[in-house]
This record gives C-alpha cells, sequence and structure tokens, in this order.
C-alpha cells in the first residue's frame, strides 16, 4: 500500500502542479532541451536574468 500511496501523490503533486512537491523542477525543465527537445516544455529566460518555467499541458488550472 506504501508504494501505491507514493505514486498516487508523485502523480498527483504534478498533475496539480504543487510548489516544491511535484517531480516537475528546474532541472527536469533544462534536461528536457538536451532529451525530448519539446519547446512548449523548455525553460525560457526572462529579461532579469532568471529563468520562466512555463506550465505543462497536462497540469490543472
Amino acid at each position: 500500500m506504501h508504494i501505491e500511496k507514493k505514486i498516487f501523490d508523485n502523480i498527483f503533486n504534478t498533475v496539480m502542479n504543487i510548489k516544491d512537491k511535484s517531480k516537475d523542477n528546474i532541472k527536469v525543465k533544462m534536461d528536457l532541451k538536451e532529451i525530448c527537445r519539446r519547446k512548449a516544455l523548455e525553460l525560457r529566460d526572462a529579461r532579469n536574468g532568471k529563468f520562466f518555467k512555463p506550465k505543462a499541458p497536462f497540469t490543472l488550472t
């Protein structure tokens, strides 16, 4: 049962875009540029030197 709960929590937190609990973080977004080449999910540069992390299409609002 513990494995099922952890898997559910990870999927739920990713879909609901819960900050600091989802597996969708900046390191993953940096790897997407090299591995997947999905332009819609890559980090974008902001004007102040920080990065903008766009929401994935599967997250809920």
